[in-house]
């Protein structure tokens, strides 16, 4: 079975809605958290979609970095989320572990129709497949 996904960058206007399978329960390290009002400026999923907003942070002179993801329904509503911290080599990997961490979610808690929102043009169209990104 498909599941209809959408993968936006928030700072852009158009976007490109890919397929992706369908994924049973995997045994992830996620916490269901309070949830806060959310922002001004976040625009809701259209109803029975959830929507997973996810980013990472780097520090070019460590190599830290920090990912959070937050998943809410059509009325802002915290489903869940997460955050993780560790190394990496660039900003455009912490971003993709983002992405990958947002997906991890929605295959724990079995979300059906889903739109991942990141802020990294570059990781959009690796993932869909628009261009070429730098290693």
């Amino acid at each position: 079975m498909r599941t209809p996904v959408s993968i936006t960058n928030p700072m852009r206007s158009s976007s490109v809605t890919p397929i992706i399978h369908n994924h049973h329960n995997g045994d992830l390290n996620h916490h269901q958290i309070p949830s806060p009002t959310p922002s001004p400026n976040w625009i809701p999923p259209p109803t029975a979609y959830i929507k997973l907003n996810c980013d990472g942070a780097w520090d070019k002179l460590t190599n830290l970095m920090g990912i959070g993801v937050v998943a809410r329904d059509s009325e802002g509503r915290l489903i869940a989320g997460s955050s993780k911290s560790g190394l990496a080599a660039s900003a455009l990997e912490a971003e993709a572990m983002a992405a990958s961490s947002a997906m991890e979610l929605a295959k724990k808690f079995r979300f059906q129709s889903v739109i991942f929102e990141l802020d990294s043009q570059n990781l959009v169209d690796a993932i869909n497949g628009s261009k070429t990104t730098p290693h």
